[in-house]
């Protein structure tokens, strides 16, 4: 089994800060060493944000457009949260 792992800060995003409804921030992020053959399994945590305390905090994180070479790490807010930044961690495994 060959794991890595690491850490990721989504900041300055205006989507995230500004507006109604859905908002989403994408940040890529790219392993320390490419996966060999299959494409890894990744999960994500959130291990802190930055919100207004004007609204209700809401936060959502994922990875999208997983590949042998990195994936995208995604926050989401919804409603009128208002977020500044979002800190996660991240662990990629391949079997």
């Amino acid at each position: 089994m060959v794991i890595q792992s690491g850490t990721f800060n989504i900041h300055d995003n205006l989507a995230l800060r500004e507006g109604d409804g859905t908002r989403n921030a994408r940040l890529p992020v790219s392993f320390p060493n490419p996966f060999i053959g299959s494409t890894p399994t990744v999960a994500v945590s959130l291990t802190g944000f930055d919100a207004s305390n004007q609204e209700r905090v809401r936060v959502w994180v994922n990875a999208e457009q997983i590949d042998n070479a990195g994936f995208v790490a995604v926050a989401q807010t919804w409603v009128n949260s208002s977020l500044a930044a979002v800190w996660g961690t991240w662990i990629a495994y391949q079997d």
